[in-house]
């Protein structure tokens, strides 16, 4: 197995809008057993609907398949929601 970064359009969600991506996670992982889970699902989509980087990446097996996914990052309107609505305390989650 090897994961490597690819660009937007070599993924599969190269046809997909941030919003699209957003809702794609409140799906997949929504329903997640946990607090720390779902708090998790929040912070994503608060990153994505505020225009934080997205990056996607690739596992490629063995047998030529391929699995994708992608990884939220932050930005300086995230970062400066967060330092004026919840000062030093805000609760990130843990990923599924």
């Amino acid at each position: 197995m090897k994961d490597h970064e690819i660009l937007k359009e070599d993924s599969i969600f190269s046809r997909h809008k941030p919003e699209d991506l957003a809702l794609y996670l409140i799906g997949l992982h929504g329903q997640t057993d946990g607090y720390h889970h779902k708090i998790w699902v929040l912070d994503q989509v608060a990153r994505i609907l505020s225009g934080a980087e997205i990056r996607f990446f690739q596992k490629t097996f063995g047998d030529g398949s391929a699995e994708h996914w992608f990884e939220v990052g932050g930005n300086g309107f995230y970062n400066q929601w967060r330092a004026d609505w919840f000062d030093d305390y805000y609760d990130e989650g843990i990923p599924p």
